[in-house]
């Protein structure tokens, strides 16, 4: 698969890809953060990018598959959450001037279920 391909393929299919090792999660995950790099300066879409993280976590679930031990159904597949949903460690200004340098101290419910997932 291309990049552009692994940004718009829906994750049912890429978890397909992953449990058939067609690519792996570091591929995908690489292929999301060249594109909002190119991007990101055009379309301002982003509050803030958590790059080392993301290839950090991919690089974990690619060796869990590799161990056997898929984590959750959304097992590899990287995501993208709105910065008015608290992630521990990250900021967290809900879109506004008057929160900047607002860091979470814990996931909200939402981004735990998706950690979880």
């Amino acid at each position: 698969m291309s990049d552009t391909d692994l940004c718009f393929t829906p994750a049912t299919e890429l978890l397909d890809a992953l449990r058939a090792k067609k690519v792996s999660s570091v591929e995908i995950t690489t292929a999301v953060l060249d594109r909002i790099a190119r991007l990101e300066p055009k379309l301002n879409a982003f509050a803030y990018v958590a790059a080392d993280e993301a290839m950090d976590t991919a690089r974990a679930a690619d060796r869990a598959r590799a161990n056997g031990q898929m984590t959750g159904p959304l097992h590899g597949v990287p995501l993208s959450i709105k910065d008015h949903e608290p992630v521990r460690g990250m900021p967290v200004e809900y879109g506004s001037h008057l929160r900047r340098g607002e860091v979470a101290a814990a996931d909200n419910a939402v981004v735990a279920r998706l950690r979880a997932a």
